[in-house]
């Protein structure tokens, strides 16, 4: 019989370590403005400024931005773009605290991901222990990237 592993080697441990590393490493990122097309996507966009308007964004992609040449079809995105708008109107805390979780949300989805195929993948328990930190690294990895460079209402991390 093994020795149970230690508690910071539990998934919980390392699922709580991810929380930490990504509020922590876009903690300063919660009063910047907004930046380059949240202006069309959020700003002068009045579908976010209502929960009602989350089924519209399903079927209507003219909702995604104010800007007709803009038009996208990502209605989960704008659904979190009227949560937010509810939560705080346009004050970029809430924003920037929503995608940092999802962020957060994300890592800890890859981990656990990693750490079943690993599992899934190896022949005994010699393996597991030697693979247990591999999708900590991994999720590590991803937690520290950037979540600025894409989506408007991001974190905006960078700047």
């Amino acid at each position: 019989m093994h020795a149970p592993e230690p508690w910071w080697a539990s998934p919980r441990a390392h699922a709580a370590l991810l929380a930490v590393v990504c509020l922590g490493i876009y903690s300063n990122n919660f009063h910047h403005d907004y930046q380059l097309d949240d202006s069309h996507v959020l700003v002068t966009n009045p579908s976010v400024r209502s929960l009602a308007n989350i089924p519209k964004y399903f079927v209507d992609p003219s909702t995604f931005t104010s800007l007709r040449a803009n038009v996208e079809y990502r209605p989960v995105l704008q659904a979190t773009y009227a949560l937010n708008y509810r939560m705080g109107g346009y004050n970029t805390w809430w924003w920037h605290l929503t995608q940092i979780l999802l962020h957060a949300v994300c890592a800890i989805g890859l981990y656990f991901l990693c750490r079943r195929i690993l599992l899934a993948s190896s022949s005994g328990p010699e393996d597991r222990r030697d693979v247990r930190f591999v999708p900590l690294v991994a999720a590590v990895v991803f937690g520290l990237q950037p979540t600025a460079a894409g989506e408007p209402g991001c974190a905006r991390c960078t700047r």
